[in-house]
């Protein structure tokens, strides 16, 4: 099953898509790049985390998958 993840202001990512593709899938880069940021948008999309950015007032987390969208959008 594919996932296609499009993030906006959530933790540090402004702007941001990724496809996860079946099988092993690795998140790799130094410091500051973002990764936990990628997780945290995945878990914004699934509605267990709200990491708004800071200094943003709206933000969005959208995950489809082959059976269904998980979206999330968020106010401060």
């Amino acid at each position: 099953m594919t996932w296609n993840l499009s993030l906006k202001n959530i933790a540090g990512i402004r702007n941001g898509e990724a496809t996860i593709e079946p099988g092993i899938n690795a998140v790799r880069a130094s410091n500051w790049q973002g990764k936990s940021s990628f997780l945290a948008g995945i878990e914004t999309a699934f509605g267990t985390e709200v990491p708004l950015t800071e200094g943003q007032d709206l933000g969005r987390a959208s995950l489809k998958t082959e059976d269904d969208i998980f979206t999330a959008e968020l106010q401060r």
